[in-house]
């Protein structure tokens, strides 16, 4: 059914190719036999990777990986095992359909599913569709004199386009709604489907590999939280619209209807746009420490990558929450140096508002650092795919040589980009995600006061005309008596 390539990745390295064919479903003394030949041990060797499958169910091999569990894939093996040949070829139109492929444990659900799909062996195109919902199913009813002038491929794709279904090499396949159910979680293997064992080990002694055991992986947690304490003040420090003098003052502006108001006010709402991006982003780190103390990581030393990758992202955070705190009080200091300035001047105090924030040198610093940490991140993940590739490149030589050997035809196309990859990428995925809409925020901000800067600073008509009119009076008062009398007569002649 499935005739897997077990190889000796130690070895391997070493630069000796040790791998051997292991045909499922098997048995467990079939894999410590055929461990032992490969010179696995499971003390000096204890890695492998699997490099090349070997099935006759159409469109399988694609989806399986050098990393998956050889109980995993007994497991899927035995339950296709079970299938009628009717029932694999429905597999097969159903692989081709594209639903529950992801994974060895999706695949094991999906052929156990089988029955939340019609599958039409003999429908091959939308004519053929067409013709079997008029004639099969009478979902039509037209007269016989007009049959020959109906365009059975334009209904049959119009059916296809409305129940989502696809052509596929075996027939047309289409979901028909029935409950999808994950027998298998991913967790309890049935006991006769597990056969892992290395060689001479007892039997009751069950093989997991992952990068450290469950209890010490708190270590790799503990690299990340150091200053656990300081990225936590994220989430308790009151959001910046809270505050009471950049309430108050908002409050004055929009009484006195003074047009600054929606400007700064957009620049206040993007600072707190900025905080609740950064609560996401610590919400975002945690939930990926979660992930990989959890996790189980088959057969690959990734842990330093991996711890390196996740430390990055707590920098980022620290540095964007320091300087945020930092904008943050400058913000609310000068809407309190505001609102002081406009109970003792008056109005005309904050005709200027834009004069009291002093945030855009640390706006622009923000943005700049913002964009070299992004700039980070692709890097990064550039290096990551780089290997990745370079990897798969060297893994598909090695496929061909053993395949050679077996006489079997050489394979072109190496795999992309592998799981282990993805698992290493997602932390500088995450990050660069919360960077780039922290940078859109600061970008919105910085226009937001370039628009408050160029405000019309005129002052209000009304204080205008009260000032003009005390000026007057007071040059009235202080012109002598005699004077305004000459003045008086020359207007009178």
């Amino acid at each position: 059914m499935i005739n897997a390539c077990i190889t000796n990745l130690g070895k391997y390295n070493e630069g000796e190719l040790c791998g051997e064919y292991l045909k499922l479903p098997a048995t467990r003394e079939e894999v410590q036999d055929l461990l032992s030949y490969i010179g696995i041990d499971g003390k000096v060797y204890e890695e492998f990777i699997i490099t090349d499958y070997d099935t006759d169910i159409s469109g399988l091999n694609r989806l399986l990986g050098e990393y998956e569990s050889i109980d995993e894939l007994n497991y899927l093996a035995v339950t296709l095992a079970d299938l009628e040949k009717s029932e694999i070829e429905k597999f097969e139109a159903v692989l081709e359909y594209g639903d529950h492929t992801s994974s060895v444990e999706q695949l094991i659900n999906l052929a156990q599913n089988l029955d939340c799909y019609d599958y039409y062996p003999d429908i091959m195109n939308y004519k053929d569709l067409g013709i079997y919902y008029v004639e099969e199913l009478e979902t039509l009813s037209i007269p016989e004199h007009l049959q020959d002038y109906i365009d059975y491929a334009v209904y049959g794709r119009d059916m296809s386009d409305n129940e989502d279904g696809e052509f596929t090499k075996n027939g047309y396949v289409v979901s028909n709604g029935n409950r999808y159910i994950d027998h298998y979680m991913g967790r309890h293997i049935p006991d006769d489907c597990r056969i892992f064992a290395y060689p001479d080990q007892p039997k009751k002694m069950p093989i997991t590999y992952q990068l450290e055991a469950p209890g010490k992986l708190a270590s790799l947690s503990s690299v990340v939280s150091e200053n656990k304490e300081t990225v936590s003040k994220a989430e308790t420090t009151p959001m910046l619209l809270e505050n009471e003098h950049v309430k108050e003052l908002l409050a004055i502006m929009a009484a006195n209807k003074l047009p600054e108001r929606k400007e700064l006010f957009a620049v206040v709402n993007q600072a707190v746009t900025m905080e609740q991006q950064l609560k996401a982003m610590v919400a975002e780190l945690q939930a990926i420490r979660k992930e990989l103390a959890e996790a189980q990581i088959k057969n690959h030393p990734v842990k330093n990558a991996l711890q390196n990758a996740i430390i990055s992202m707590q920098q980022n955070i620290l540095e964007l929450r320091d300087a945020l705190a930092g904008l943050k009080q400058n913000i609310i200091e000068g809407c309190k140096n505001a609102v002081t300035a406009f109970k003792e001047n008056g109005l005309s105090a904050l005709r200027n508002v834009a004069d009291f924030f002093k945030i855009r040198p640390a706006l622009e610093i923000l943005r700049d650092n913002l964009d070299r940490n992004i700039h980070r991140d692709e890097a990064a993940i550039a290096k990551v795919e780089a290997m990745s590739t370079e990897f798969h490149e060297t893994a598909l030589h090695l496929k061909n040589m053993v395949r050679v050997v077996a006489g079997k035809e050489a394979i072109r196309e190496a795999k992309p980009v592998g799981k282990l990859a993805k698992a290493v990428e997602a932390p500088y995925h995450a990050d660069r995600a919360c960077l780039t809409s922290v940078r859109q925020s600061v970008s919105t901000a910085i226009d937001a006061l370039d628009r408050l800067e160029k405000t019309d600073r005129k002052p209000p008509i009304l204080e205008t005309l009260k000032k003009l009119n005390e000026k007057i009076a007071l040059e009235k008062k202080e012109t002598p008596v005699h004077d305004r009398l000459r003045q008086a007569t020359q207007e009178e002649r």
